[in-house]
């Protein structure tokens, strides 16, 4: 319980902070990010479940799937300090969901998904790192800031990989794919709302 307290104080520093108005984008803001939104918490722990529910067997191809998440964030949240325009990046976060929500249904009929289509889905990890820049109001600490982010999106990503690798030693691997696969398509609706 104490641990859980812990993390409450660190995703709240502005609660400790003795003189307010100094806000600078550092490393726990960067952390702090990610988990403000429900599409980039479901993109990447999304993204962990497919590497962990599909290929689970496989190690070598979790690191490579985080790799190329991890990748994808940093050449996003460059693309969008240098100034590149990316029309309709939301539109294509909420693909990111989608995509998901299908690759997780494929299971639920014991298809698979080959390592190309998950590698492409890590890859639209780049327009939630591009996003992420663009949310920032200044680029003080920018890459503190996306040391933070990217780190917290891996946390997620593992997460997502354990979540899947606990089903799997329950013998519920059936069922994660038809309720993970449907959560996300059923979130993606939420969006178009």
């Amino acid at each position: 319980m104490k641990n859980v307290w812990i993390l409450v104080l660190i995703m709240f520093p502005s609660l400790a902070s003795a003189h307010p108005g100094h806000s600078e984008f550092g490393f726990i803001s960067g952390v702090v990010h990610p988990f403000t939104g429900i599409d980039h918490v479901a993109a990447m722990i999304g993204v962990g479940l497919v590497s962990s529910l599909f290929f689970g067997r496989e190690s070598a191809m979790k690191w490579r799937l985080l790799g190329t998440l991890t990748v994808s964030l940093v050449m996003g949240a460059v693309l969008a300090a240098v100034g590149v325009n990316i029309p309709m990046f939301e539109s294509l976060i909420a693909l990111s969901v989608v995509a998901t929500g299908v690759m997780l249904s494929f299971g639920t009929s014991g298809r698979t998904v080959n390592k190309g289509l998950a590698y492409l889905l890590g890859s639209f990890s780049l327009f939630h790192g591009y996003v992420h820049i663009l949310e920032v109001p200044s680029l003080q600490s920018l890459e503190v800031y996306t040391l933070g982010f990217v780190a917290a999106s891996a946390a997620l990503y593992i997460a997502g990989f354990a979540i899947g690798a606990k089903v799997e030693t329950l013998n519920l691997k059936k069922r994660a794919f038809l309720y993970s696969g449907s959560m996300y398509l059923a979130m993606t609706a939420m969006f178009l709302v």
